[in-house]
Formats: structure tokens, C-alpha cells, sequence
């Protein structure tokens, strides 16, 4: 059987400016085989792209409203990690994060 974590909460990033009505939770499961995450947020307004690439890919997501997933898949390179946004409305980005390589 896998792991499982969930965390809930209603503040900014620095755990200022708490918002009940603006409140995550993020769900995590995973095993040697696969992560599942699954992040119900509330918001007051969603800001959102207008375009998007056919299949929903956006890059710049980030500059929106959007629920982002961090993975570091190697323990040892602890400066390289995986991360995943995707918005409200379904646009989505993948990036591959490294030292001087960022790709998408």
C-alpha cells in the first residue's frame, strides 16, 4: 500500500493574511509507481488566461490563478525538481527545474 498526506490551509505563502473563504486543501497519494494529487481551493474571482494551446498547455501559467505540485524525484540533487501547475479553468503547465536549464 502507498502513502498518503493531506494539509489544509487559508493563508498567503508566509502564513499571513488568512482567508477562510480562500481556503486549500491539497491531497497527495503515492507509491514506487506514481503520485495522485488533488487540490480543491476556494476563490473570491479567478484570473485566467484567455488562450491556451489546443490540448489546455499554457506557458506562464504561473502569472494566474493556478495550483502548482512540486515533486523532487531525486533526494540526492536536491537543487532539480519537477513542477506542475494547472488552473481553475484546466489550462496547464509541466517544467523540468534545474540550476541554469529550466525546461519545459
Amino acid at each position: 500500500m502507498g502513502s498518503r498526506s493531506q494539509l489544509r490551509f487559508q493563508a498567503d505563502w508566509q502564513g499571513k493574511n488568512a482567508d477562510p473563504e480562500r481556503e486549500t486543501e491539497v491531497r497527495l497519494l503515492w507509491d514506487a509507481g506514481g503520485a495522485l494529487s488533488a487540490i480543491p481551493a476556494k476563490y473570491r474571482v479567478i484570473t485566467v488566461f484567455a488562450d491556451a494551446e489546443p490540448n489546455g498547455r499554457r506557458d506562464q501559467l504561473w502569472d494566474r490563478d493556478v495550483a502548482e505540485v512540486f515533486l523532487q524525484p531525486n533526494e540526492l540533487d536536491r537543487r532539480r525538481y519537477k513542477e506542475f501547475e494547472i488552473s481553475p479553468n484546466g489550462m496547464w503547465i509541466d517544467l523540468d527545474i534545474a540550476p541554469g536549464e529550466n525546461t519545459i
